[in-house]
């Protein structure tokens, strides 16, 4: 039985050899996945299953996603896109999404950091207030 220090090592090897120009490749890990399915080396679930969980990690690392109450105009749309590729890198893949359940305001999710600046959230916390 592989360690799990040894299954860990194989995942991370696995997502490195996936990365060109330190982007993951769609191709190069849809073949990885396949050889380490047909080949079945020992431990090939649990070496996928942390495969998969870096390859999640990675995609939330390089999505934005940005909620607003109402439809913004292309400009904005640009300036917005233009600050968070400044601040996270050319690879950043942005959505905008209009979520009128914010009522106003904006909400930015980028991985594991959410900046959120919406009537929803600040009318929330001063009810905990009372």
């Amino acid at each position: 039985m592989l360690t799990s220090k040894h299954i860990k090592r194989q995942a991370q090897e696995l997502f490195r050899l996936c990365k060109v120009d330190n982007v993951l490749d769609e191709n190069r890990i849809r073949l990885a996945v396949e050889e380490l399915i047909q080949k079945k080396p020992r431990g090939h679930l649990q070496i996928l299953k942390l495969f998969k969980r870096l390859i999640k990690l990675e995609i939330g690392r390089n999505t934005a996603i940005v909620e607003t109450a109402v439809e913004i105009d292309n400009e904005l749309k640009n300036s917005i896109s233009e600050n968070l590729l400044r601040l996270y890198g050319k690879n950043l893949r942005l959505n905008f999404i209009t979520n009128p359940s914010l009522i106003g305001g904006m909400k930015v999710k980028v991985g594991s950091s959410v900046y959120d600046n919406t009537i929803i959230t600040r009318l929330n916390e001063l009810l905990e207030q009372f």
